[in-house]
């Protein structure tokens, strides 16, 4: 299929759902005030039909602006001239580090390997799996693969493409676009196509590059328009972000490059967060493909906690320490300048008329600080958003753990766990076809240096994510009292990062300083006392 028409609304219509949660979303997950007062603010919800002479908002859009209304940030007294104290709490920015630091903290290890007879797996040739260590095991590789986790718990979801550049390296190079940056089509729940674009704006002039990815051919067009259409295709050297692509153009098409790929499959994957997204599923025209951002469902309880915020720090404001003095106090600064009171000065003249008087001449007045009823709301609501994203309270704030008995800490743990499943079950499936996808094509770019088709990938996530010491320590303590654990086992679990050399010196030092002689290999029965 061709590039998007001249004039082409862009993003597509269709699409418009999907988006406006993605910039909803981004604002949060950036901190960006201004935006957020301009998203919810209640005179910019349009509306979409009437009834009896009243404007309502309706359909997928109008559900969204009805909620619009009710949001904290969207009021008037907050985005207006008024001195109030509004604060933005970044526990967005937080639970978007926190889900990617549960995947990609400690790398995921990628390894090649071919199916043979029967359906079994064996180690793909040392060439092949030494372009697919620089391809996804790479120092790049795995700072891609990080940096995109964060945009993808905050956007529902990334796009990753197999890329090349002999200018930069002698092999194929994955890409990871946010998912705001691009425009998938769908064949039921199988990507047809993906277009993405860059926007650079030269003045009043908006220039869109856009990239369509189809099977065996990557399309490149360059279009100056407005902020919502994409206007008209010009040549690619009118502006030098594209400039590049003009050489590659040729005299019978000079505003549309095709690149052929050279294999049949799609030169990109998606990666959603987790599905379904609960508010789009019965959604058509592909929305209910994208994935569920983690803040879907909570923005109220964002809103609420930047409210719960603000009013604290609106009584610290408040309270501070005011005092009030009788008029007569004051130092005349002149005839028309006003008058002020020094506060270091010590001794005054009362008068008589004073003296006779019951009043207090001086009176300080300071409000109370509702710290404690502030903390536990905005405690409450942190608990409701991380919960949400299948993250644990615990590992947010450290006055929780000490609040936990042992069998809920196991329950939150378990819950922790099974949400990290489910995610590594959606960014391998991504991530090692992109791989294979990655090695093909390395194959037919650059021949003869091990790169490989029809290669299965398979991608190792570490069993846990920074075990605690402490706790292995215990149920090492525990099994071994049990005699239910090998001296082996014991310096495996407890150093799980070490490799066979390192521990095999650890567990013949232990036998030499316990006096536990070797087991006698002729009659090693394959228990270890």
């Amino acid at each position: 299929m061709p590039l998007p028409e001249a004039g082409s609304a862009w993003p597509p219509k269709q699409l418009a759902p999907a988006f406006h949660r993605m910039n909803e979303h981004d604002a949060w997950y950036i901190g960006d005030i201004g935006r957020l007062q301009d998203i919810y603010s209640t005179d910019r919800i349009e509306a979409t039909h009437s009834r009896n002479g009243v404007a309502y908002s309706g359909g997928l859009v109008g559900t969204f602006g009805r909620g619009l209304s009710r949001m904290w940030w969207g009021r008037r007294s907050i985005s207006d001239s008024s001195p109030r104290t509004a604060v933005h709490f970044p526990l967005a920015a937080d639970v978007a580090t926190m889900v990617s630091d549960s995947l990609w903290a400690e790398p995921a290890v990628y390894t090649a390997g071919v199916v043979g007879a029967g359906g079994k797996r064996a180690a793909a040739p040392e060439l092949t799996q030494s372009r697919l260590d620089l391809i996804m095991n790479s120092p790049d590789a795995r700072m891609m693969l990080s940096e995109a986790g964060e945009p993808c718990s905050a956007l529902g979801g990334t796009f990753y493409t197999a890329d090349w550049n002999p200018d930069i390296a002698d092999h194929v190079y994955v890409t990871a676009h946010d998912a705001d940056s691009a425009v998938p089509e769908w064949a039921g729940r199988r990507l047809r196509a993906v277009t993405f674009w860059s926007t650079y704006v030269h003045g009043d002039q908006v220039y869109r590059h856009l990239e369509r990815h189809e099977r065996g051919a990557i399309l490149h067009g360059l279009y100056e328009g407005l902020d919502d259409e994409l206007g008209d295709r010009v040549p690619f050297d009118v502006i030098e972000e594209t400039r590049w692509l003009a050489s590659l153009s040729s005299a019978a098409s000079p505003l549309e490059v095709v690149l052929p790929t050279g294999i049949r499959r799609l030169s990109v994957v998606y990666q959603p967060n987790v599905r379904p997204s609960r508010e789009m599923r019965r959604a058509q025209g592909g929305l209910s493909m994208f994935g569920r951002s983690d803040y879907q469902g909570v923005e109220s309880q964002l809103n609420q906690l930047d409210e719960t915020w603000s009013s604290w720090m609106r009584d610290l404001k408040v309270a501070r320490s005011r005092v009030f003095v009788d008029e007569s106090m004051l130092k005349s600064r002149g005839f028309g300048q006003g008058a002020s009171w020094d506060e270091e000065q010590e001794v005054y003249t009362v008068l008589k008329s004073m003296a006779a008087q019951d009043n207090k001449q001086i009176e300080a007045h300071q409000f109370d600080i509702r710290v404690a009823e502030h903390e536990r709301t905005a405690l409450g609501l942190t608990r409701a958003i991380l919960r949400n994203a299948g993250l644990g309270s615990r590992d947010y704030d450290d006055n929780v753990s000490g609040q936990i008995t042992a069998t809920g800490e196991n329950r939150l743990e378990k819950r922790e766990e099974t949400s990290r499943d489910k995610r590594i079950r959606y960014a391998a499936a991504a991530t090692t076809d992109i791989a294979s996808v990655a090695l093909e094509l390395d194959r037919l770019l650059f021949p003869g240096k091990g790169g490989s088709a029809e290669i299965q990938v398979n991608a190792e996530f570490p069993s846990t994510q920074q075990s605690d010491p402490e706790k292995d320590a215990r149920v090492i303590s525990l099994l071994d009292a049990a005699k239910a654990i090998s001296l082996d086992t014991k310096v495996r679990r407890a150093n799980p990062d070490w490799d066979e050399p390192r521990i095999a010196e650890e567990v013949a030092k232990l036998r030499a300083e316990q006096g536990t002689p070797a087991p006698d290999p002729a009659h090693f029965d394959g228990i270890e006392e």
